[in-house]
Parts: C-alpha cells; structure tokens; sequence
C-alpha cells in the first residue's frame, strides 16, 4: 500500500517479483531463510521472459521495422459498427462531449480505472496464491500467463498498430482522450498513469492484452 501511494502501482517485473517475496516471506513467517530463498530459484524462469516481454515490448515495432497501422483498424471498426467508432460514442455518453483526460472524473471513472489496473497485478497474483498452495496448479497457471505475453509480444512485433488515442493525437481521428488514470486522480494517485506510460510502447495495442489477461484469468477459473 505504501508503495502504490508513494509511487505508484508496480510498473516492471522487479518491483512486482520483489513484492511478490515479500509477500511469500510473510506466509512463511519462521521459517529458516533457505525456503525464502527457494523463492528465486523457483520464479526466475518467468521473472527472465516477463523481463524479456516488457524491454523488448517497447521496441517491438522497431525490431523489424514494420510500419505502424493508422487507418485499417479505424476503417474496421466503423465496419463492425456500421460507420460508427466505439471509442468515440463510448467516451461521448460515458465522458461527455467534448471528452477531456483533465475534467472532473465521475464516479464510475474510479470503479473502470481500478479494474483497469487489476492487469498489473492479478496475473502474477494469482500465480503467488497458487505457489504457497498448489505448486502443480502455480506452474500451470504460470505457464499460461508468461506464454499469453510472449505471444503478445510475437504479433506487436509484425502487427504495429496505433490505438484511438494516439490515432487521434496524430490526425487520424477527431480528438479521443486517454482516460486510463482519470478515475485515481482525485485520491491522489493519479500519477501512476504517467510512469506506466514512461515504459511502455504506445503502438503496442494488438492483441490488447488488457482484455487477454482478464479473458485467461476468467477461463481458468471456471474450468
């Protein structure tokens, strides 16, 4: 908690595995420092590709040099929903028009911008109730969600693609505002939203895996 006041929501896989001990530390309160230390021994695998995935994300769309797409995703939208972009109607009903990232947030923006950060912790989350409680079912679930970013990271690589936001920023669209923090501002948070920014990559959008995380987080608990 202090360190999401203090700095924000953990960003990198080195705060987060750092957390992560910690919280394994304290399950196993007592217990002689070589089990703490199994700890590493234990996670490192996935510690190294979830590493691996965030420095090579932000450089995705220059490894190979594919060019960005700015227009086919627009054109498939309104396809989809008959000449009609969802982000813009949704912003329109949801933030007013026009839709601004610095007017005042309503209270449901708190409620979309907590569930939006959930993506940051509840994958690696899970994996840490499943390690103090069922090994078998931690490197499942573990194989899963590493292997579910490394695929992400496969398709940025040869599918650049600009989301609405920066869409509009570049003349593509009419304005969209970027209202991931918006909802956290008022409580003081607010500048989480800014240092998650600094490390990722803003043509990093497809597949979203804001939506894939969530989908295999949903799918495997239910089977």
């Amino acid at each position: 908690v202090v360190w999401i006041v203090e700095a924000g929501m953990p960003k990198d896989p080195f705060v987060m595995f750092a957390i992560l001990w910690l919280a394994s530390v304290a399950w196993y309160a007592g217990h002689p420092w070589r089990q703490h230390a199994q700890f590493f021994k234990d996670w490192w695998p996935a510690f190294a590709a979830l590493v691996l995935y965030m420095y090579s994300r932000g450089l995705s769309d220059e490894l190979i040099g594919m060019p960005v797409h700015w227009v086919m995703p627009i054109e498939v939208d309104r396809w989809m929903f008959g000449g009609h972009l969802p982000t813009e109607v949704l912003q329109q009903q949801l933030c007013g028009d026009p839709c601004r990232s610095a007017s005042d947030p309503r209270w449901f923006d708190l409620l979309f911008t907590s569930v939006y950060n959930t993506h940051f912790v509840l994958g690696l989350g899970l994996a840490l109730v499943l390690y103090l409680r069922n090994r078998r079912e931690w490197i499942s679930w573990l194989t899963r969600y590493v292997a579910i970013n490394v695929a992400g990271l496969v398709v940025y690589v040869f599918y650049p693609m600009a989301p609405p936001w920066l869409a509009a920023q570049e003349g593509y669209l009419d304005p969209v505002a970027r209202l991931t923090g918006r909802g956290w501002r008022d409580i003081g948070l607010g500048g989480f939203h800014h240092a998650l920014a600094a490390v990722g990559n803003p043509v990093a959008a497809m597949p979203s895996l804001h939506a894939g995380v969530a989908m295999l987080v949903t799918i495997y608990a239910v089977s």
